[in-house]
């Protein structure tokens, strides 16, 4: 759960503006909200950052879709 300071349920996860900081594996992911029809999504880079990816590699995507 994101919380409006900050902070979320875990602490290891803290999220500010448009990222998600994973303090557990030291990478900072994209976050994106979307509004598709009707329905709002939240779209969080799946991470997997490491020196020994191509310069082309991207991760995937985490998609969770808002329950009203």
């Amino acid at each position: 759960m994101f919380e409006a300071d900050g902070k979320t349920n875990s602490n290891t996860f803290v999220w500010s503006g448009k990222n998600l900081i994973d303090l557990s594996r030291n990478q900072m992911l994209l976050m994106e909200g979307k509004i598709l029809g009707e329905e709002t999504y939240l779209f969080i880079e799946a991470g997997g950052f490491t020196t020994g990816q191509a310069t082309d590699w991207h991760p995937g995507w985490l998609v969770l879709k808002q329950v009203k």
